[in-house]
């Protein structure tokens, strides 16, 4: 997200905790209003305001600067403000998609959920039919890079992003997942979204 220049854990916490308005938390929100939230106002580092893994009181100003929150300070002395970035920008297709984490770095996708997904335990996902009656809803992941792996069915490729997951490291493959690349699996090339970070 940052081309390089800063290398930075975007607190995830201070998103849930002081991006309320229309959000609703752990239990769901909205892409563009999170998205805005880190445009207009900012972030500080996951060291200055750390995961809880629950919506809590905002203990930020939405107005403020990195001094004032009390953070470290950062690698850049000329940095006063909090990390912003650019507006969000949608990628059409997989090898967009491919172009992008290779050049900046992880992109945002949101995808289908079926109920199969949730015992997902290894291997490169695809949902059976049967699932496709239990659809529960739509998820937001990072998509982290790609791959893959042969089919122990009939020796062929089967091609998959990498995708990071946020129910912990206890579920799937250490917190991550493999899916299937270039059939629009779950609609995880539907709507992927990337973002450039603001530079000082």
């Amino acid at each position: 997200m940052s081309k390089g220049s800063d290398s930075v854990l975007l607190s995830a916490q201070h998103l849930l905790s002081c991006n309320k308005k229309g959000q609703r938390g752990c239990n769901g929100g909205y892409l563009d209003r999170a998205w805005l939230f880190m445009r207009k106002f900012g972030l500080v580092d996951e060291k200055c305001y750390p995961w809880k893994g629950m919506h809590d009181q905002c203990k930020l100003q939405k107005r403020t600067n990195l001094e004032v929150a009390g953070c470290d300070p950062p690698a850049n002395p000329l940095r006063k403000e909090l990390y912003k970035v650019g507006p969000a920008y949608r990628l059409g297709n997989e090898t967009d998609i491919m172009i992008e984490i290779l050049t900046s770095g992880p992109v945002q996708a949101t995808m289908k959920v079926y109920q199969d997904f949730f015992s997902y335990e290894s291997g490169i996902y695809k949902h059976t039919p049967i699932a496709e009656l239990y659809e529960s809803g739509y998820h937001s992941v990072r998509i982290i890079g790609w791959g893959e792996d042969i089919s122990r069915d009939n020796g062929l490729p089967i091609k998959y992003w990498l995708v990071v997951n946020s129910w912990g490291h206890q579920w799937g493959e250490n917190g991550l997942f493999r899916i299937r690349r270039g059939i629009n699996e779950c609609d995880i090339e539907s709507f992927v979204v990337a973002v450039w970070a603001k530079t000082v």
